[in-house]
């Protein structure tokens, strides 16, 4: 079959076929990944086991027919939602003897994304980038039981860990969102001339911010991937510790205007205060950044974010709506909300390490 690849042995089969893999549980992969075809590895020796975020990589020998050691990598989910899956740094160990399927990279021999591992006692294991639509995260999800509902100054409580329940701006996921890039919706954003020339020239197989483990957005960055949130609440700030890339805001109470010269930031500088039981935190200094990172829809330093969190009585859930404006890169106000449960796991380091190699890499 023209423009497949082919490696055979009686012990160890290594193919590439035509047949198609389930791309819609791998849209983030899709930009690397050929999931138009399969790769198919028998009897691969494990070599290495990277258990990182954001992707961890597994790393094994194929021998081709010829008798040489072809070294292979495979892309793996995050270590975050591996682990709250069940694994750990033990699960595959050197030496082991496993047949893993998948897709080839685009850019980069030897290299695939995995579908399914199976070990030689039989055991089948298959993608967990399925979690989300499988509700995995629910797992962590505490009850609300012996929590105190206020501090001792009579505000809401909010602090703790948090995992999200919503996947994408707007809702407790679910629903399909728009197209990500491309008109006619560019997200749901109207652009700008100067925000859809940004767009257009955006390439997010080398572009994407993400793959530099830069924290994208305030806005995004709260929800992506399901990793657990923390906050701590004080008098005089709450600080928000995002669980992707390890992202930290501050939101300062003790202010009720910015200061005149902020150093511009991912996370911009943030203010707040109390109406009632509703903490409204006001936004602005940001550096030029993205706010779709797969989609290329950008912001400009003058973007201002509104939001509002709260707990809702019913569900103890912690709400957060935002409106977004930046007349220089989009027309009008965009809007969204989000939820967070309580976590019954902590917060733990994001610990970010790139291993993705030369198939996110431009080609010079």
């Amino acid at each position: 079959m023209k423009g497949l690849r082919f490696f055979a042995s009686v012990l160890v089969p290594v193919c590439i076929s035509g047949l198609a893999v389930n791309a819609a549980a791998h849209h983030s992969a899709a930009p690397h990944f050929d999931f138009s075809k399969d790769v198919s590895i028998e009897n691969a020796v494990v070599v290495d086991w990277k258990f990182v975020n954001p992707h961890s990589y597994i790393y094994f020998d194929v021998t081709e027919d010829s008798g040489e050691l072809v070294n292979w990598r495979c892309e793996m989910s995050s270590a975050t939602l591996l682990r709250r899956a069940g694994w750990t740094q033990e699960s595959l160990l050197p030496g082991q003897t496993i047949d893993i399927t998948g897709s080839p990279a685009r850019r980069e021999d030897n290299v695939c994304v995995m579908d399914t591992i199976s070990f030689s006692d039989g055991v089948a294991v298959g993608p967990t980038r399925d979690l989300r639509a499988e509700g995995a995260a629910l797992d962590v999800v505490a009850v609300d039981e012996g929590r105190m509902e206020r501090l001792s100054n009579g505000l809401p409580n909010f602090g703790g860990a948090w995992i999200t329940l919503s996947f994408g701006p707007g809702s407790k996921g679910g629903e399909p969102p728009p197209n990500l890039q491309g008109s006619p919706t560019w997200g749901g954003y109207e652009l700008t001339e100067t925000g859809l020339a940004l767009a257009e020239a955006y390439d997010v197989r080398f572009d994407d911010p993400a793959l530099g483990c830069h924290p994208i957005n305030i806005v995004e960055g709260w929800n992506h991937d399901q990793h657990i949130n923390h906050v701590d609440q004080a008098d005089e700030s709450i600080r928000l510790q995002y669980g992707y890339v390890d992202f930290v805001r501050t939101i300062h109470l003790d202010m009720d205007e910015h200061p005149e010269n902020i150093e511009p930031s991912v996370g911009g500088h943030s203010i707040g205060h109390w109406e009632d039981d509703v903490l409204v935190v006001d936004t602005v200094g940001f550096e030029q950044g993205l706010l779709l990172h797969q989609g290329g829809v950008h912001h400009s330093p003058d973007m201002h974010v509104a939001e509002r969190f709260y707990l809702d009585p019913e569900t103890s859930q912690l709400v957060r709506s935002y409106r977004l404006t930046d007349p220089a890169y989009f027309v009008g106000v965009r809007e969204g909300v989000d939820y967070m449960a309580m976590s019954s796991a902590p917060y733990t380091p994001y610990n970010c390490v790139e291993l993705a190699g030369a198939n996110n890499q431009r080609p010079e």
